[in-house]
């Protein structure tokens, strides 16, 4: 006699269960949490700070609160049920036998204490940012274990509180800059970019603790690109990590609702990069997409023949020192820029007010015994005169003549002409390998580093939606990328653009020296 269940009897003991499931769900979410799978590596680095770049709805904001959520109980409960632990009684707690793949630790290496205080930071105002996104997202998954919750004037949420002590407190980049310093929390997040005064705040406010830091975001408008240039292009694993999701690795999506998002006519296919795919549009909208590190750039340290055509070039600035770049140009037509100086990162000098003697000094220093053929400056301040406190000031262009330096400034200052030369020099055909007939014509040392960042980095400035500025350029990259800009209108790039010279330099062109016209 059969002692299996009746069918009806069956399909109640399977809702009960379900039933069952569903009452622990609501009470310990984060035990049944379901991660995106691409995003494991996000949990999994130990970096100081980590970067989940994502698409809209590409379920990277939920991947940044159920990191902190985590944080905030010093544990990841999902981890558990995983390895096949039980759930830990009460649920808020730590359990004693917490495997370390479970536990949160900080920069330092160091499991996080609890109680504890987390920052979460929105790139979006208080209401919507905190209130409308993070709070929601904060109550799906730890709400029932909600001590007390404090509300600010304006009605948002200000601070959360847990039964075991630890705190979430929110804030906004709308907030002034100085509500940023002096922070000091056991970990931040960051959900959508931020200003870069703001982000600084933060990091400087994370020393004390070893705080570890999360951002997570969809890399649209003008704070994405220090985020590109500072973080996002420099991560290495250790210090930075970087993952990218897209909203076609969400599980948790409909494929309908991903076809809708994707089909949405107000979104341009240059943003759809960034809005479906979480890939930032510095890597689309860049001055000069030509430009390959494995194509353009030559060792340290290539110096050139004494006897080849050389050439500076100079962006002079009042208080800001000068960009000065020296260039050499091959019996074929290449152009190799080989120095440059200030050495360091000049995008962070902010002040170095050398005198008119101090660079005919430096300009000796930096040429030795081979000065060069020719000194191009920026046609605009290089002629200009100023005054100050009722004297007349002497132009960057009389002021080194009087010292022995003639400076060329009748230059093509039109931007698009410029940097349409420069493109022109980069160019070469990137489906073909590169060989004598199909080669660029511009070329940097790695001992420019300041030029290659330029190259890389020199982008169209957007506005606060993250549409394209007609005609203007992002300021950070801009003086390098003027130098370059300056030799590419100068007859030393009509050359470098002339017909084909064979290796050995057979040229019945020579390179024009003087009789440069406006």
């Amino acid at each position: 006699m059969s002692t299996s269940p009746a069918p009806i009897d069956a399909l109640r003991l399977q809702a009960a269960a379900l039933v069952e499931l569903e009452s622990r769900k609501s009470k310990n979410p984060l035990y049944f949490a379901q991660l995106i799978p691409k995003t494991r590596p996000f949990f999994d680095s130990q970096a100081r700070v980590r970067i989940l770049a994502g698409g809209n709805r590409s379920g990277k904001t939920e991947t940044g609160v159920l990191d902190s959520c985590a944080n905030a109980l010093g544990f990841k409960p999902w981890v558990l049920r995983e390895m096949g632990m039980p759930e830990p009684d009460p649920p808020w707690e730590r359990p004693g036998n917490c495997p370390e793949e479970a536990l949160c630790f900080n920069g330092a290496g160091i499991r996080l204490a609890v109680p504890n205080s987390g920052f979460l930071v929105s790139g979006q105002g208080m209401k919507k940012g905190v209130g409308e996104v993070l709070f929601p997202k904060i109550i799906k998954y730890v709400g029932p274990w909600i001590e007390k919750t404090r509300m600010a004037h304006s009605g948002t949420p200000a601070e959360i509180i847990l039964k075991n002590g630890s705190r979430f407190v929110f804030g906004s980049d709308e907030q002034d800059l100085k509500a940023f310093e002096s922070t000091n929390y056991a970990y931040n997040h960051i959900d959508e970019p931020i200003r870069r005064g703001a982000f600084a705040g933060i990091m400087r406010g994370s020393v004390d603790q070893f705080a570890r830091t999360i951002m997570t975001f969809t890399p649209i408008g003008p704070q994405a690109h220090y985020l590109f240039r500072d973080l996002y292009c420099k991560a290495d694993g250790k210090k930075i990590h970087v993952s990218n999701v897209s909203i076609f690795d969400n599980t948790f999506l409909s494929p309908e609702a991903v076809a809708e998002f994707e089909k949405d006519p107000t979104i341009s296919e240059v943003e759809k990069l960034a809005r479906l795919y979480g890939r930032f549009q510095q890597l689309v909208d860049r001055i000069y997409p030509q430009f390959n590190d494995d194509v353009h750039i030559l060792p340290r340290d290539w110096a050139p023949p004494r006897d080849w055509y050389q050439g500076q070039v100079i962006d002079p600035h009042s208080v800001r020192p000068w960009a000065i770049s020296y260039f050499a140009v091959s019996p074929r037509g290449d152009v190799i820029f080989f120095r440059e100086w200030p050495v360091g990162d000049f995008t962070k000098i902010r002040r170095d007010p050398k005198s008119f003697d101090d660079y005919a000094v430096l300009f000796k220093q930096l040429e030795g015994a081979r000065p060069p053929d020719i000194r191009l400056v920026d046609p605009n301040y290089g002629p200009r005169t100023d005054t100050l406190r009722g004297h007349q000031v002497g132009s960057v262009v009389s002021e080194m003549g009087l010292r022995g330096y003639g400076l060329e400034y009748h230059l093509n200052d039109n931007l698009e002409f410029g940097e349409a030369r420069v493109r022109e020099l980069l160019s070469f055909d990137a489906t073909r390998a590169v060989d004598d007939l199909n080669r660029p014509k511009l070329y940097f040392t790695e001992a420019c580093p300041n030029h290659i960042a330029a190259m890389s980095f020199y982008t169209s400035q957007t506005n606060a939606d993250g549409d394209v500025v007609e005609g203007k350029r992002e300021e950070t990259y801009k003086d390098f990328a003027d130098v370059v800009r300056y030799m590419a209108v100068s007859p030393v790039a009509q050359y470098a653009l002339s017909e084909y010279r064979a290796p050995g330099g057979e040229d019945n062109n020579p390179l024009p020296i003087g009789s440069y016209g406006e």
